[in-house]
């Protein structure tokens, strides 16, 4: 019996955290974080990200400064035997209302090995959501969360291209509906495989934000070719070009 499932990605991911293997009141960083060396985090004193029940669920409580990255893990999302060119990432994230002007939430932002992100994503500020177009923040006209709100925040990435590299990104609300999206936007110039996915906060005071689901998965058709010598069975690098052999 061949059974198929069109979301079989999604309900299969490449990875996903949802938290609940956690005890309330873990701190989450790089010391605990599970898969153990796959976490990095960056903060000030005066923060802090612990596990805390929200609703029926789990999630990770951040206050403070602190950003959350997920390394080593990211370039292994593949498709077949190569680095997926196509590809989402997802993350909830529970907005607190009313949070201070100079507070923000950045999530689906890409670091290499530097400190300040190589590409950005999402941003929250000022009850108004933002997306990354080629370095530049753009505002999500229609999304309001001046009065917190639980979204769904998911990034699709088209890495077939190069040097033209895109981004779709889509904001739900709760219910899953969604609430505004901006598709094949241009990204900064970033290399690839991805090497760390980021999500975390800054200047948050008061009530805190809270990340759950975070997940990453292949997404469209993929197809890998290869050409080979018959004679010598050794792999052609060129595809472009005519060949006078077998």
């Amino acid at each position: 019996v061949v059974t198929y499932s069109a979301n079989r990605y999604y309900e299969d991911p490449a990875f996903l955290e949802t938290f609940e293997s956690y005890a309330d009141g873990t701190t989450f960083d790089f010391t605990n974080g599970l898969p153990a060396g796959c976490w990095e985090v960056k903060k000030n004193k005066d923060s802090a990200a612990v596990i805390t029940t929200d609703g029926a669920d789990k999630a990770v409580s951040v206050t403070g400064t602190y950003t959350v990255k997920l390394a080593n893990l990211p370039k292994n999302v593949t498709a077949g035997d190569t680095y997926a060119e196509k590809q989402a990432w997802e993350v909830e994230v529970n907005v607190p209302a009313n949070m201070a002007a100079d507070a923000e939430i950045v999530a689906l932002n890409i670091y290499t090995t530097k400190a300040k992100p190589e590409e950005g994503g999402f941003k929250i500020a000022g009850g108004k959501v933002y997306y990354d177009n080629a370095g530049t923040y753009v505002e999500l006209a229609g999304v309001d969360v001046t009065a917190g709100a639980k979204l769904l925040l998911k990034r699709v990435m088209n890495f077939t291209t190069a040097d033209a590299f895109t981004s779709s990104y889509y904001v739900y609300d709760q219910a899953g509906k969604l609430l505004a999206e901006a598709k094949d936007i241009p990204m900064a110039k970033i290399s690839v495989p991805v090497q760390k996915i980021a999500f975390g906060v800054a200047n948050v005071t008061g009530n805190a934000v809270l990340f759950d689901n975070f997940r990453l998965y292949t997404v469209g058709v993929h197809t890998d070719f290869e050409l080979y010598n018959a004679k010598t069975g050794i792999m052609y690098t060129d595809l472009e070009s005519a060949k006078d052999s077998s």
